[in-house]
């Protein structure tokens, strides 16, 4: 994640197994792209793998930090993002994790794409 956008206290590199990063959510005229030339942006979809950061949220403000990233990921309605437990493997041993995955319903679904 290039900006978690939470207080953290611990970090780790995991790896979680059912869902990958893809360019499926799209099409944005705001963060990538413009009205004349949309862009996509990453989401995990499903499949694969994908190994990234997992963050431990302060025990003290979880419900802040946990609400900052819920207004962030879930904005639109409906939501291009729906929240998600996952496992997650680390050299430390497995956790659960909070993620947010493509909302395949969403309206903003992209998939079928050649890499042209």
């Amino acid at each position: 994640m290039w900006n978690p956008a939470c207080d953290f206290v611990d970090q780790r590199v995991g790896l979680v197994p059912g869902w990958h990063r893809s360019f499926c959510l799209g099409w944005d005229r705001w963060f990538r792209g413009s009205d004349r030339l949309p862009g996509l942006m990453l989401s995990l979809d499903r499949g694969g793998q994908c190994k990234g950061a997992v963050y431990r949220l302060p025990p003290d403000a979880i419900e802040a930090n946990l609400g900052r990233l819920f207004r962030r990921e879930m904005r639109a309605k409906p939501s291009a993002h729906s929240p998600r437990w996952v496992n997650v493997r680390t050299e430390n041993g497995p956790l659960h994790a909070i993620t947010f995955v493509i909302n395949r319903n969403s309206g903003r679904y992209v998939r079928g794409l050649s890499l042209e």
